[in-house]
């Protein structure tokens, strides 16, 4: 008798994982991806190399002296000019 609870516990269970698999499946949506991505992924590149060049142009947004923070780099003029 416990034994048959036993199975029909790790059955119930096991059909449990697939239903939360398969509904996992169902509710992602999908990733929308940019032109850009789509081109650098059908020259060759990988995830990790789209994620680097990410990760690298945020720094350089976050870290560049008056940038607007759309994706450019903007050149900041160091030190003041002075005319006589």
């Amino acid at each position: 008798m416990i034994l048959g609870w036993v199975v029909f516990f790790l059955i119930f269970s096991y059909n449990v994982f697939i239903m939360f698999k398969l509904l996992n499946k169902l509710n992602t949506a999908p990733r929308v991806k940019s032109k850009l991505v789509l081109k650098l992924e059908k020259d060759g590149y990988t995830k990790d190399i789209l994620e680097a060049i990410r990760a690298e142009r945020e720094e350089s947004n976050n870290t560049a002296k008056g940038s607007s923070n759309d994706g450019r780099i903007t050149v900041v003029r160091v030190g003041a000019h002075t005319g006589n």
